[in-house]
């Protein structure tokens, strides 16, 4: 069951133009990738820490 603001949400977005949200998806997903990709490049900036042998235990 969904939490009661997540469902507010659900509706909100039921009830709008498919192309508004569309870009409300689009922007939602273009912050998600961008904070994976700031997470994935610190990964492999922390991983220059360590030796070589540690760092190629994990596969990035």
């Amino acid at each position: 069951m969904l939490p009661s603001s997540l469902q507010e949400k659900e509706r909100q977005e039921r009830t709008k133009p498919t192309e508004e949200q569309n870009t409300a998806y689009l922007e939602e997903l273009q912050k998600i990738l961008k904070k994976l990709q700031q997470n994935y490049f610190q990964v492999k900036e922390d991983l220059n820490y360590y030796s070589p042998e540690v760092a190629s235990l994990v596969t990035i």
